[in-house]
């Protein structure tokens, strides 16, 4: 019985901890600076350059190339158990 309740206040221990360490970690995200700009803002002004956009767009283009190809390698594979017979 004692083991349960110590395994119970371990878990809330750690819980709390991660809480407070995602906390401080939102906190020095959007509210200190880091030189003249906080980490968010650094972040949006690099992803605002044109070679981020040209990679967003590649990546974007790579992605619904990936999504027709799968698209086309499944519906193949569903058309072909569909003309399958059954083996009951």
């Amino acid at each position: 019985m004692w083991l349960s309740g110590y395994c119970v206040l371990k878990f809330l221990f750690n819980t709390a901890l991660r809480m407070l360490m995602l906390a401080a970690m939102v906190y020095v995200t959007f509210f200190v600076p880091l030189g003249s700009y906080t980490l968010y803002r650094h972040a949006v002004r690099i992803g605002s350059t044109s070679e981020a956009q040209e990679l967003w767009s590649a990546v974007g283009s790579a992605c619904l190339a990936a999504k027709d190809r799968a698209s086309e390698l499944l519906g193949n594979r569903a058309a072909a158990q569909a003309n399958e017979p059954a083996s009951d």
